[in-house]
């Protein structure tokens, strides 16, 4: 992957060329020169960030309060890029990115994440395929992300927020302002939380219709292909060879104030240890946002993520692809991860067999902030926990998001899981806190 990343620098450097560079002035009485033919001008720019944040949680990973399950992490992210447009054909990318951990607890060894190295987290050509009108490719090492991740979003789970790459082929065909197909191709080597996998492909077709800034559907048919099973670190299969196909649909309307929804449903088709699958999937949204002071707002959620039936041969599991991120809880991505052996054979942020019902509350006490708060009901399609029942739970969690000023952000979150009768009987509640500060230059 090194080489991938050193290439686009090298490509960067010769596609840019001399910066800011200019004719000499005319000899006076010389003779005037022809015209020549002009030169596509050349912009670089150069970007960094910091990001620093204290996490803790405390019986997240076993939901037993008898055991030693209480964690303090710090992690610092520091990111810098160059960014090299030569018109409008070319434009290439690269952004180094480096992480060092520390704390307490099996998460981190020593003093220090022994992982921690400046990796290429970005590395990647644009170029516009000449004769054919609205027709762009990329390639190399970049995030591809579609709707709110409710399939592809993070190309690298075991890092947590570290990193979310693809190495893809990515092509666009743009036929309006209003219409663009995405054709993309991926690879990604899924290792981490203490488990191996090998090659993992991607391919997708993903559709976009704009018709304004706050209106959005999409279309896609998304395929999977886990060529190799996940072992954990005993040797142990938690996920086979699997293979599945996806054909979905989004469309939203969100607005900064006002009536807001969005809604997203797939079903999968394909095969799984040797047996057929077929899973269904989607969530729904929908508020309103007030424009009066503090902007108070309401939102109801449904989220639904099939779960597979001991009682037919064939599984009806949920495959979520490439969305191991916590979009739904930075607390339960990690009751996921299994690593006491007590809860289910799953590594972290392997979203299935969810269900969920919300309501979020809403406000702006003060400029530039925004607090929110979410109760939740967690439930599982099919009892295969270590419980009785299909109740995972009720979940709470808190945010609040401040806008600093001077490319400066803010961000504190706190998570608290009361699980039901998914889980053991002897299961005991679980916290989960965070606060985050992230400097842009």
């Amino acid at each position: 992957m090194m080489k991938h990343g050193f290439c686009a620098l090298i490509l960067a450097v010769v596609v840019a060329g001399p910066v800011g560079a200019a004719d000499p002035p005319p000899t006076p009485g010389a003779p005037e020169k022809p015209d020549k033919p002009s030169t596509p001008s050349t912009v670089v720019t150069a970007g960094a960030e910091i990001r620093l944040r204290a996490e803790g949680f405390n019986n997240a990973l076993d939901l037993n309060g008898s055991l030693d399950d209480s964690y303090q992490l710090y992690r610092t992210r520091s990111r810098v890029s160059i960014d090299a447009q030569r018109g409008e054909d070319v434009h290439v990318y690269v952004r180094l990115l480096n992480e060092y951990r520390w704390g307490r607890g099996e998460l981190v060894s020593g003093s220090s994440d022994p992982d921690s190295k400046v990796s290429i987290d970005n590395g990647w050509i644009d170029l516009k395929i000449q004769g054919v009108e609205g027709l762009g490719m990329r390639f190399g090492r970049q995030d591809l992300s579609y709707g709110e991740g409710f399939l592809i979003q993070d190309g690298t789970p075991a890092d947590g927020s570290s990193s979310a790459y693809f190495d893809a082929l990515k092509f666009t065909y743009k036929r309006c302002d209003r219409l663009a197909f995405d054709l993309f191709n991926a690879k990604i080597e899924d290792e981490g939380f203490g488990t191996t996998n090998g090659t993992e492909n991607l391919y997708g077709l993903y559709g976009m219709w704009t018709p304004s800034t706050v209106r959005k559907g999409d279309f896609y048919l998304l395929y999977h292909d886990k060529r190799d099973p996940t072992k954990n670190s005993s040797g142990v299969v938690i996920h086979p060879r699997q293979n599945t196909a996806a054909l979905g649909g989004r469309y939203a309307l969100l607005p900064t104030t006002g009536l807001r929804y969005a809604v997203e449903a797939a079903v999968q088709t394909g095969g799984y240890a040797g047996n057929d699958r077929f899973g269904v999937g989607g969530y729904a949204r929908g508020g309103w946002i007030s424009s009066a002071a503090v902007h108070p707002g309401c939102e109801l959620s449904a989220l639904y993520l099939s779960g597979d039936k001991a009682s037919t041969a064939r599984y009806e599991g949920w495959d979520n692809f490439f969305s191991e991120w916590p979009k739904y809880s930075d607390l339960l991505i990690y009751a996921f991860s299994d690593t006491k052996g007590r809860i289910r054979p799953d590594d972290a942020g392997t979203w299935t067999n969810l269900e969920m019902l919300g309501v979020e509350g809403r406000l702006s006490p003060v400029t530039r902030a925004t607090a929110q708060l979410r109760a939740s009901w967690v439930g599982a399609p099919e009892a295969t926990g270590p419980g009785s029942g299909k109740v995972r739970g009720v979940l709470v969690v808190g945010t609040l998001n401040v806008d600093l000023g001077s490319n400066l952000k803010g961000q504190a979150i706190g998570e608290w899981f009361d699980p039901g009768n998914y889980y053991a009987k002897d299961a005991d509640n679980a916290i989960y806190g965070r606060l985050q500060l992230t400097a842009g230059f």
